[in-house]
């Protein structure tokens, strides 16, 4: 018998998954989860996991609370981690108490990991404090939506303190008649009130009034569920707090192609799986991202013999972080160990020399541009003499301006560690504000694929190398990163 975790998502943004959530989520066998909970949580999980969806919209239940209940009991039986995720916090208007009661009545344990109600969090996204010292010392929290769409029973008299917010959940069908009500138990007309739209997410949309003119400028926005009704003072401060709306590229959308790798953990908690960190940077300058996947890196089996030959003033060299990967995950696959390594190592850029130092291995020899013809240049001026072993781990195809400026220069071996194989993903319409590629492979295969869907759009290179194959296939109109790096693709869109 197993026990279930009743797991707050938080209230859209993944980043504000608490830390107890990830590790719940990272270990479940199976993973029962709500309509508001996004993507990149539910990803969280491991391949094996069992995933259930069992959202609710208005008048679309995929499962009715009772039946609910009875599959959490039914796969507590089945599985020994079983999680329960639920948008925003269990607890907080989301029938948590009932699973917990129901399962605890049927001698399954139970464990809560709280999550971060919308009720607070999407508005301090919006620049809206629940309370404020001298404006604001106490909040009530409500959910606007009762049984049929009815709008449930308040007692209004109880909210004309000043000093209070008001924040209703789930009613953006009732902004006008809550408005009213306030208006009949004797609250100011100038009172302020926001509606926030998909709080905390990219789409994120405010809009601001008071208790006579909000239903129509609600109407005018076109502000779409699931939305927050704040009534109170303390929506006066939007305009000096409001930092989440306000974030350079917020607003935008970027079609991203990108290369899955591998699944093999680095010491470090890396994985060679898809890299996200371009998406996170663009996240956080408020940006939206589109990814899709163009190719997949699988690694190749390697040949190690080289090792005995080797001695400490001879070179491996790592052009990419997915030639580490694969080459301590076939040192694993074939018995090896790390301390088998021998030789100093090059790298030709910080993710690879980060992926390196992921495994307690230290970088000799780095330049400062990443490009392979700058590494060359570099290990050029180390190497003692023809006899020097360099060992380059690459890919099957592999770019040739190193190869070129060490040829006749050392003893050069390249050994293919992995390849990048194309995969054929559909191709949907875009509204995006730019396509933004990291990559010669990427450009190539996606372009191709794109049969002038992307004409118009924007486009972004991060590099040189990349730049030549998107004029090579015939885009001519673009930007290039001032250097070959996420940082600076992220820097060129804000500018």
């Amino acid at each position: 018998m197993g026990k279930v975790y009743l797991v707050g998502a938080g209230p859209g943004d993944p980043g504000l998954l608490t830390l107890n959530g990830y590790e719940a989520v990272k270990n479940a066998d199976c993973l029962i989860y709500d309509r508001l909970v996004g993507d990149e949580i539910i990803h969280i999980a491991k391949p094996e996991c069992e995933l259930i969806y069992v959202g609710k919209e208005n008048h679309r239940h995929t499962l009715p609370q009772e039946k609910i209940n009875e599959l959490l009991y039914k796969k507590a039986l089945e599985y020994e981690h079983v999680v329960r995720l639920k948008g925003g916090d269990p607890y907080v208007f989301g029938r948590g108490g009932e699973e917990a009661l129901y399962l605890l009545g049927k001698g399954i344990s139970v464990d809560v990991v709280p999550g971060i109600s919308s009720s607070i969090a999407a508005l301090s996204y919006a620049g809206i404090p629940i309370t404020h010292r001298g404006i604001s010392t106490n909040f009530h929290v409500f959910t606007a939506h009762g049984r049929k769409d009815e709008m449930i029973e308040i007692d209004y008299s109880a909210l004309l303190d000043e000093s209070c917010t008001a924040v209703f959940l789930m009613g953006l069908s009732h902004v006008g008649k809550i408005s009213k009500r306030f208006l009949e138990a004797g609250r100011k007309e100038e009172t302020p009130v926001a509606v926030i739209s998909n709080g905390t997410l990219p789409n994120q949309k405010t809009c601001v009034g008071n208790l006579l003119t909000i239903e129509e400028k609600v109407k005018e926005a076109g502000l779409t569920s699931p939305a927050i009704i704040v009534v109170g003072n303390t929506v006066n401060l939007v305009e000096n707090l409001a930092f989440f709306e306000n974030r350079p590229l917020f607003g935008k959308r970027y079609f991203v192609p990108y290369i899955e790798g591998f699944d093999f953990t680095f010491a470090n908690g890396l994985t060679a799986m898809r890299d996200s960190r371009l998406a996170t940077m663009i996240k956080k300058q408020g940006g939206d991202v589109m990814p899709y996947k163009v190719g997949r890196i699988s690694p190749l089996a390697i040949d190690f013999s080289f090792l005995k030959e080797m001695s400490d003033d001879d070179y491996l060299v790592f052009t990419s972080q997915n030639g580490v990967a694969a080459c301590m995950s076939e040192l694993k696959r074939q018995g090896l160990s790390i301390r088998d390594l021998k030789g100093k190592i090059a790298v030709v850029g910080k993710k690879t020399a980060k992926a390196i130092e992921g495994f307690g291995l230290s970088v000799d020899v780095m330049p400062e541009k990443q490009l392979g013809v700058c590494l060359g240049k570099e290990l050029e001026g180390e190497i003692e003499d023809l006899s020097t072993k360099v060992i380059w781990l690459a890919a099957k195809k592999y770019s040739k301006g190193l190869e070129v400026e060490l040829a006749g220069r050392c003893d050069l071996t390249i050994l293919p560690a992995y390849e990048n194989k194309e995969v054929d993903e559909a191709f949907d319409e875009l509204e995006v504000d730019g396509v933004i590629y990291t990559s010669a492979s990427n450009a190539r295969r996606c372009i191709k694929r794109a049969q002038g869907k992307l004409e118009g759009v924007p486009v972004y290179s991060i590099g040189a190398v990349c730049s030549r194959e998107i004029k090579r296939l015939g885009c001519m109109n673009f930007e290039e990163a001032k250097e070959p790096s996420y940082e600076a693709i992220v820097e060129l869109l804000a500018k």
